[in-house]
């Protein structure tokens, strides 16, 4: 109860089961409001997310329990918030789901902050690309693909690791002149 994430428990129906204090502040109701009601009914998200929050729950699986994801959330103040969410399915001995337990943090402040980096990053005059932890590209600027060869920058793919992308361009090189 003094966790500072919003935490709640939902059954195959999608009823809350359990909410922490945290999420109650959050989503200003009270917990008897909450417990025993559809979680659309309080945690109003935005009905360009819908979709893609269903197929998130149901992705959930006894080989892959746990998924995050980030959605808005309409509050009662009228306000969009995005959040980050950890779900992790619970399932009993025969594979039928249990429970969801959803673990929760509001990530608005961070979405804004890079929103603005890559507004600022697509105007840049060079080229700009991050990869990840995995050394992924995670996102390239309109200037980066003018900086590799005009064979290799189709073959820019947000996703590919850079190392694969490296051997398909020695792959597509053209042979040494003899």
């Amino acid at each position: 109860e003094t966790q500072t994430e919003f935490i709640a428990r939902i059954t195959p129906d999608g009823r809350l089961s359990f909410v922490s204090d945290a999420y109650c502040r959050y989503y200003g109701h009270r917990r008897e409001e909450l417990l025993g009601h559809r979680l659309d009914e309080f945690t109003l998200t935005m009905p360009e997310d819908r979709e893609r929050d269903r197929a998130h729950l149901a992705a959930l699986s006894p080989a892959h329990p746990s998924q995050a994801i980030e959605l808005r959330r309409r509050l009662p103040d009228g306000s969009i918030r995005w959040v980050q969410w950890t779900d992790t399915a619970l399932f009993d001995a025969d594979g039928r789901l249990t429970e969801i337990q959803s673990v929760g943090r509001d990530v608005t402040e961070r979405v804004a902050a890079e929103a603005r980096f890559l507004a600022a990053a697509g105007t840049l005059p060079d080229g700009l690309a991050i990869f990840d932890a995995d050394d992924r590209l995670a996102y390239h600027n309109r200037r980066y693909p003018e900086h590799q060869a005009p064979h290799l920058r189709s073959t820019l793919v947000v996703g590919q690791r850079y190392e694969d992308w490296l051997r398909q361009k020695k792959a597509d090189e053209p042979p040494p002149a003899p």
